[in-house]
């Protein structure tokens, strides 16, 4: 018949056992050198040798409490002390509390044994010997616990921090997407109108609408991979504008009919910065708006240095001509807010006494 695995031995547990062997070993000399032993010193030797083996396996933590108090009947075996505490340690309270209990019990004829005076002095500190190491082990033990549970709730905040943190990227990129995106193709749709208005063949007439047509429809997909994305994706790297491009948006603009007018005397960033960056796609959207919702209209950009910061305004008279119908997903102004307010700065954003509309947005200097 095989013998139940006692499991494997720790450093930690040999460590222990060897300290108890050693203090064991201590006392009994000590006893035998006094003339206070209570049993001849091999025996002596031996309990504390068998008290300390005791230590060596977690699966004998509660044994080993009632055997080390079963061995201070011979000698005061120092090794009751660890066992007691391995078992408020290691093992549950109920358990721990039925092995210390029945410990307390049989260590009580240790004091008439092994010390040869059974008063109530001596009896209530075997008693302690045992009860307090117990009572230690619990501590440590609800310490060690309570850290382990303090873990997992910061390792949880930090796991929701990072959430927070990707789902707040993903909406920046989609809202970065939208501003790309949707500009060239609105660009499309309005091309695609005023070369409407050059043709007279029905039959490229009727290509052009479908070019619109499948413009618009692009357009409409696009937001929905963009609501998505904003929801459960992967950012990816953005592009970045610099003062050059104010001019490409410009003609742009102008080659869909919308005449504007460029005043820019400010110096390209290399690489452009966060300021720079924000310029940029702020008259990209501005724009955009304008020649959305007021085609034909006179526009000018203005981008300057002004007092220490930069100075960024969109300004479009009233439409012109009758607006053209484009899907809009309403983030264009919105973005314009974020991303300023996001470097700090303050924006003026609203119709003008005309009929027109005017973005205006003062950044402070910075690099990034």
């Amino acid at each position: 018949m095989r013998m139940p695995a006692l499991g494997s031995i720790t450093r930690r547990d040999a460590a222990v056992a060897s300290f108890a062997a050693l203090a064991g070993v201590s006392v009994a000399v000590s006893r035998s050198v006094v003339g206070t032993q209570g049993a001849p010193l091999w025996a002596e030797l031996v309990a504390q040798l068998v008290g300390a083996s005791l230590l060596l396996w977690p699966r004998l933590t509660g044994p080993a409490v009632v055997g080390t108090a079963l061995l201070s009947w011979v000698s005061p075996v120092p090794a009751t002390i660890l066992a007691s505490f391995d078992a408020g340690e290691r093992l549950s309270r109920r358990q721990g509390a039925v092995w210390v209990t029945a410990g307390a019990l049989v260590i009580l004829p240790a004091a008439p044994l092994a010390f040869a005076r059974s008063d109530v002095a001596m009896v209530t500190v075997l008693v302690l010997l045992v009860l307090g190491p117990w009572l230690a082990g619990r501590s440590r033990r609800a310490e060690r616990v309570a850290s382990a549970a303090l873990r997992d709730r910061s390792a949880q905040a930090a796991e929701h921090l990072v959430a927070q943190v990707r789902t707040t990227e993903r909406e920046r990129l989609a809202r970065e997407m939208h501003d790309v995106v949707a500009h060239r193709v609105s660009y499309v749709v309005l091309q695609s109108n005023l070369l409407e208005t050059k043709v007279a063949d029905p039959q490229v007439r009727e290509d052009v609408d479908r070019i619109r047509d499948t413009a618009r429809e692009a357009l409409e997909e696009m937001r929905g991979m963009l609501h998505l994305l904003g929801r459960d994706g992967t950012p990816a790297p953005l592009d970045q504008p610099s003062f050059r491009d104010v001019a490409i948006l410009a003609e742009e603009a102008r080659s869909v009919g919308q005449p504007v007018e460029v005043d820019a005397d400010v110096v390209p960033g290399e690489p452009p910065g966060l300021t720079e960056r924000t310029a940029v796609r702020i008259v990209r959207e501005a724009l955009t708006n304008a020649v959305r919702h007021a085609p034909g209209a006179e526009t000018a950009v203005r981008v300057a240095e002004e007092d220490g910061a930069l100075r960024v305004a969109v300004v479009n008279g009233p439409s012109a001509i009758p607006e053209v119908e484009m899907p809009t997903g309403g983030h264009g102004l919105q973005g314009i807010r974020e991303r300023v307010a996001l470097v700090g700065g303050t924006t003026t954003i609203g119709p003008t006494p005309d009929g027109g509309f005017r973005v205006d947005a003062l950044l402070p200097r910075r690099q990034a």
